[in-house]
This record gives structure tokens, sequence and C-alpha cells, in this order.
């Protein structure tokens, strides 16, 4: 595991081009050949407003745990490579860090708070240890220079994550989702970049093509020098790469791979239409990222219902290269919002704190009561700021870390949608499904998901009694189970399915368990009139 205190500080430029070793990053679109780089993705566009542009969006070749495991063993790349890095490169060779996203940030582990306020080390495995390190180092830090600490308490929006930056040397503005990236002046630039799709396509076909005859030409030169295990070790690496890359791919197909960020620039170009002096916001985003979550579009549903489309924003960033400093104060978010008439997320100030102990001892109440919540009163949960406050005009605050606290009702609903996943394959294609074993599925799933909410309620309680949740499980399991064909209904729109399946749940199970879910509660005229009714007011009959 590195430390962040023995790594020479870098940025992405310099890791992405002047790296030698590099180099076959750029040329293959992904990959590094030593253990030791960083297994970038790199995806290069000519911007279609002017071929002499390229565009780099850059991200980890990795996802999910696997994602969160390589951050945690090299916390000192989450200082450059964020969620959410595009680099410009103008004609002149030029090369610009447009686009630069909050850093990883990890959920706080209540067992962190406790260690802390018995003044116990924590006695865990080391990437535990590792994502303690990573929020909480730069505090102890700054109690030992003597300054205080506060902390900011957000709303954790939850949509799509959406990017937006301004671009000066091309009057452009730069709007993005996580991964991708749209270069655009006007809203009409926006469908250019459906057609670079198209271009895409036909130049990765021809890319595998000679790629695939360069390696075996490789692979016989290496037999003929007897290195056989050499080779099969060098195989076996390029298929896993080959498979995360894949896996990338096969994402960005099914949902087309501008599709998001092209739902993003259209509500941007909604916004701008109703700010009365665009070029002094052109001025004060200007080598900054304005972060937020896009949010409420029926076709792309998360767990939480929003009325409308629209971006909450929460976060600005400065992008330059040689700047690490996770984020500007919320302050700043706040008070921009405010000047443009953007929405944001919801913000408190909870305080200032001049000890470690009692930092913790606030972290224990907003923990409690985050946990407690229900999603309803507040949706996913929150991101904490951490801000070392300055002690004289001389100095600047700065934000030292950030971390997430989830409602465990959110938690629990997220389980639930995840055990019902893992029993998708085996309800799609063509082939008859054996009803015995789809059933034996549902079972395991239910088994696993009573066993992991129980374990998730040990330290809080969630808003209902706990039992409802281990019923309402069972009862969404089986209403899968009647049919494998019913999980489809479940995987188009998860939060209807949810919506529907709590009101009928407290309506009519809770007061006849002989009632189930029944699919003729989800024609399209009840879903939308029992979408309007809160969830709070059925779930406390």
């Amino acid at each position: 595991m590195d430390s962040v205190e023995n790594i020479q500080k870098t940025n992405l430029i310099n890791e992405i081009f002047l790296k030698k070793k590099q180099e076959n990053t750029l040329e293959n679109d992904d990959k590094s050949k030593d253990s030791n780089e960083i297994p970038f993705k790199v995806k290069k566009i000519l911007c279609p407003l002017n071929k002499s542009i390229i565009i780099y969006d850059v991200g980890l070749l990795k996802r999910g745990f696997s994602e969160d495991y390589y951050f945690i063993n090299h916390p000192h790349v989450l200082k450059f490579l964020r969620r959410g890095n595009t680099i410009v490169e103008l004609p002149d060779n030029s090369k610009h860090i447009v686009r630069k996203g909050l850093e990883k940030f990890f959920d706080l582990d209540y067992s962190f708070i406790e260690s802390h306020l018995k003044k116990e080390p924590i006695k865990e495995k080391k990437e535990k240890k590792s994502i303690r390190d990573i929020i909480f180092s730069g505090i102890e830090n700054a109690y030992e220079s003597g300054n205080n600490v506060k902390i900011f308490l957000t709303e954790k929006a939850n949509g799509e994550n959406c990017q937006i930056s301004y671009f000066r040397p091309l009057d452009s503005w730069l709007i993005s989702s996580k991964n991708v990236s749209i270069l655009a002046k006007t809203r009409n630039d926006i469908e250019l970049y459906e057609k670079l799709l198209l271009e895409e396509e036909e130049q990765r076909e021809l890319e595998k093509a000679q790629k695939k005859k360069l390696t075996i030409v490789e692979e016989q030169k290496s037999k003929e020098m007897g290195g056989q295990k050499k080779v099969e070790k060098k195989q076996k690496k390029e298929e896993n790469k080959v498979q995360d890359l894949k896996k990338c791919e096969d994402e960005e197909k099914k949902i087309g791979r501008f599709s998001f960020a092209k739902l993003m620039s259209d509500e941007w170009f909604n916004l701008l239409e109703k700010i009365p002096n665009i070029e002094i916001l052109k001025h004060e985003l200007e080598n900054k990222t304005l972060i937020g979550e896009y949010c409420g579009n029926q076709n792309h549903q998360h767990l939480i219902k929003y009325n409308e489309i629209s971006i909450y924003f929460y976060a600005l960033v400065n992008n330059d290269k040689d700047n690490d400093e996770s984020c500007f104060p919320p302050q700043k978010v706040l008070d921009f919002c405010s000047k443009y008439r953007l929405k944001n997320v919801k913000f408190q100030d909870c305080g200032s704190f001049c000890t470690f102990q009692d930092l913790n001892l606030e972290l224990k109440k907003i923990f409690e009561k985050v946990s407690q919540a229900t999603i309803e009163d507040m949706g996913e949960g929150c991101v904490l700021y951490f801000m070392k406050e300055k002690k004289s005009n001389d100095e600047e605050d700065h934000i030292l870390s950030l971390c997430k606290v989830k409602t465990l009702e959110y938690r629990i609903y997220r389980k639930l949608r995840e055990k019902l996943k893992n029993f998708q394959s085996i309800t799609e294609g063509d082939q008859e499904v054996s009803k015995p074993n789809f059933e034996n599925q549902v079972d395991i799933q239910s088994q696993r998901f009573r066993k992991e909410t129980i374990d998730l309620c040990k330290n809080f309680k969630p808003p209902l009694d706990l039992e409802d949740y281990l019923q309402f499980g069972e009862y969404c399991m089986s209403f899968a189970k009647v049919d494998p064909k019913n999980y489809r209904i479940i995987k188009a729109k998860y939060i209807d399915f949810l919506t529907i399946a709590l009101f009928y749940y407290f309506e009519e199970y809770k007061k006849d368990p002989e009632k189930r879910l029944q699919i003729a509660y989800f024609v399209p005229d009840n879903v939308q009139k029992i979408k309007e009714i809160k969830w709070s007011p059925y779930n406390q009959n």
C-alpha cells in the first residue's frame, strides 16, 4: 500500500503524456503494461467542432469494488485522478485540464468514530485502515497545527453525476457525465456527437483486427525464443485488461456513449436561457468545474423520487493541474448558485471543533441522525466536508477530505435491488427457465437479504420496525418468484416498482397477509396515481 508522504507530487497531464512508459496507453486507448503503472482508461476523440482539437476523457480501467480497492491501496492517485477528468489538446499541442471532478470518497464507518472516542487503534485489515487515513489523517494534521476543523453536511442527491466547466480558448462549455464529455458552444453542437459515435464504431473494429494480427505475430516470436510461460502469463494479463475494457464498452453501448452527456447538455442550455449575463458566468467558471447531480428523468431512475428534471449542484473544483485541493469550501458553491439562481443541494453548517474528540462526538450525533432518517427526509444520505479553518487573514480555509453517511432505509432498498439483480441472468434470453432452479435462486437471495439487512441495522434502528423491512423484502421476492418474467418489471424502473410495492405492502399485505403483489397493479395509470403519493403517509399506518 502506497504512503502519500513518500510519493512525489505529480499531475494528470504528466502521468498521461510525459511518462514514456505510458505512451502505449494512448495508442491502445486503455492499457498499461507495468504493474506499477496506473491502469488508466483514456478515451480519445477528435472534437466534432474542429477535428484538430482532441478531447481525452480519462478514468480508471476498473469498476465497482476493484476501483475502490485500487484507490484504497494507492491513495496518492486520488489527488489527480478524480471522479471525472478531461484534457483538451489544442492545435498548437498545448494540453489543458478542462474538467476535474471531486476525489473518490468513501463511506464513513461507525467503527472509526467508536475507536476515536475510545482512543483505540482500528482493529481491522489494512484496507479499512487506509480508508480511515484517507478521511482523518488531514484532520489530525490540522489539529496538530493548531487549526480548528469545521464540518459541513450536504444532502446527497440521487441521480447521474453532472459536471460543467467553461473553456475560454474555445469559448465553449464542457458538459459531462462522470465519464463522457461534450464540448459545445451552442445547443445545436450536441447532435454532432451522435455522428461521431458511428465513426468511432467503425474505427474500433479496424483497430481490433489490426491488434489481433499483431498479437499473433508477437506470440509466435516468443514461442520460437522459448518463452512459453512468459507468453501465457502475458496473455492472461492482457485478457483481464480486455475484459475490463469490454465491460466499460458494453455498458456504453447499452445506453449510448453520449446519452447522459447529451441529456445534461440540453438541461444546461435550458438553464443558460434564464441567466441574464452569460459573460460574467463564463468568467467565474473559467478554470473551474461545477459539479452537480442530474435528477428526475423517469427513464433513468434511481431510488429517490424527484418531481421534475433538474441539476442540483453541490461542489466547485479548481481545474489547475497542480492544485490538489478536494474542492472549494461549500459556501462558495452556495453563493455561486444563489447568484445565478441555480438549484443546489441542502447545506448545513454543523459547527467548528477545536479538538479531535469534540469533532468525533459530533460525528456520532450526525451518524445516528442520518442513519435513522427516512429516505424521504434525507434521501440517500449526506456528504460530510471537513474544512481546516484559517487562523489568520494570511491563510485560506481548506477542504481536507469528504466522506458519505447513508440512510439505513436507502441502504436497505438498494440492497434489495442488488439481490433482485443477482438472479437477473436466468430471467433473460430465449432459453426456457427451469422453475425449480429459479425458485431456489430467489430463496437464496431472500435469505441473504434478510441476513445482510439485520447486520446493517446492528448499530442503529431504521425508521420502521426491522421486521417490516425483512417482510417487505420477502413480499418483493415472492412477486419475482411467481413468474421469472415479473423480474422485467423490477428491472425496467425500480423506483416505480418500489413505490407500488410499498403502497400495497402497507395498504393490503399488512392488513391481510394472504394478499400478494399483483402484476395488474403496474398498469401505467395506477403507477402514475400512486407515484403522486408520498411514501411516508402510507408507511406510518
